[in-house]
């Protein structure tokens, strides 16, 4: 990585670092829309990810397990400063919620509105 692209990362508000990678890897045909929103007092950055109607269970499950890869590399990388907490909404019901502390998801799985 050149020194300039170096120095504008470490410039950049690490929240819009996660979401631009977020939104990279939920750049799918059955996303919908993608909202975010930081609540300074609970340094907390929480994402909301909306799904088509009709989307299987199988292909959520399988976007989940590679948004919660993505969070554990970039906070590796960049040792996040913040929590965050990773919804997923489809029909306007909650179908999972992705904390911190969650494991990958087998996709035989069932999703059901939290």
């Amino acid at each position: 990585m050149s020194r300039r692209k170096d120095r504008h990362l470490k410039r950049v508000p690490r929240e819009d670092l996660v979401l631009a990678r977020i939104r990279e890897v939920a750049d799918l045909p059955f996303v919908a829309q993608i909202d975010d929103h930081y609540a300074g007092m609970w340094n907390e950055l929480g994402i909301q990810i909306k799904i088509n109607a009709g989307t299987s269970d199988c292909e959520v499950i399988g976007l989940r397990n590679e948004v919660l890869k993505c969070l554990r590399v970039m906070d590796q990388e960049n040792e996040l400063l913040f929590t965050w907490i990773v919804g997923f909404w489809r029909e306007e019901k909650n179908i999972e919620v992705l904390l911190p502390q969650d494991d990958v998801k087998s996709v035989e799985d069932i999703l059901r509105a939290v």
